[in-house]
Order: structure tokens, then C-alpha cells, then sequence
């Protein structure tokens, strides 16, 4: 699937539908009102339609298209342009959820480059989730090698490697 950035390369015009929506949604949320006795308002507002739009993007058939997770994080930028305050609450939302979506990468590191998510709430979190792993033993796995003999008609070998859990690899 195709990035959101690299449509131009491929010939995609400006006026095409997903770029006039992406315009649309700018327009809409420009309406709403900006002076400080609706600022709890426009933030309630905007905190809701961020949250419907995260939480599409971890639905099934949005989690395998980059194109589509490019999308809805544009919509996210869109609502942040006009309350800076949903990227905390993006925040929240991702890493106080009960399922792994922390763990699909397209769509962390996405949210990541477009600023969508405070780093140093993301980096306590990881650092969080690799320390359980680490006190609860399964940072560690352990692996049994065959090593073929180096001579002809050599005995084969067997070695256990311990090893650093695959996700803990870097």
C-alpha cells in the first residue's frame, strides 16, 4: 500500500477526493468558534471527533493500509491545528487501552512522526511495559542450538543460548 505522502509521486492530483476531504475537514473544524469563552467547547468537540477518528484507525480493515493510517492521523493533525490539547488525550487513549494496539507499529510510529503523542509519556510507558517483562522472567528465552561437526563423521553438538525476548532485541 501506498503512503499518504507519496501519492503526488504516483500521478494523484490535488484535487483528488482524499485531499479535498482532508480540505474539508480542515474548513469544518475552522468553524468552530475560537475566542476563550468557547475554548472548553471547541476542546470537548474536538477531543470527541479525535477520539472517533482513533479509534477507527485501530478497526480491522483500517490496520493493514498504510494509506488508510496516513489518512486518519492527517484527520488528527487536522483537529490538532485547532486544539493543541487532543494530543494528550491521543496519548491516553493508546496507552491506557487494555488490547496491544500499542504494539502495531505502523500506526505508534506514524502517530510518533506527526507529533501526535507526548514522547515522554510514550517512553515511560515502554519503559514500564519492558520492565514487567523483565521482572516477570519472560525477557529472557532460551535456545537450543545443533551445531553440525566441523570435521567428517564429527558428533554433533548441542548449545543453549540464552537470549534477550525478540521484542526486546536492539
Amino acid at each position: 500500500s501506498i503512503p499518504l505522502h507519496q501519492l503526488p509521486a504516483i500521478g494523484i492530483r490535488d484535487d483528488h477526493e482524499i485531499n479535498v476531504l482532508l480540505r474539508m475537514c480542515t474548513a469544518v473544524l475552522n468553524q468552530l468558534p475560537r475566542d476563550d469563552a468557547s475554548a472548553n467547547t471547541r476542546d470537548l468537540i474536538c477531543t470527541h471527533f479525535a477520539t472517533k477518528v482513533f479509534k477507527r484507525l485501530y478497526e480491522r480493515d483500517n490496520r493493514t493500509s498504510l494509506l488508510q493510517i496516513d489518512v486518519h492521523i492527517a484527520v488528527l493533525k487536522c483537529v490538532r491545528a485547532v486544539s493543541p490539547k487532543i494530543v494528550g488525550d491521543v496519548t491516553q487513549l493508546l496507552f491506557h487501552a487494555d488490547d496491544e494496539r500499542k504494539f502495531l507499529l505502523p500506526i505508534t510510529i506514524g502517530l510518533i512522526r506527526a507529533r501526535m503523542l507526548h514522547l515522554k509519556d510514550v517512553d515511560d510507558c515502554l519503559a514500564k511495559i519492558a520492565w514487567q517483562v523483565h521482572l516477570s522472567g519472560h525477557a529472557l528465552q532460551q535456545q537450543t542450538l545443533q551445531v553440525a561437526p566441523t570435521t567428517p563423521g564429527g558428533a554433533t553438538t548441542t548449545t543453549t543460548k540464552t537470549l534477550l525476548h525478540p521484542h526486546l532485541e536492539y
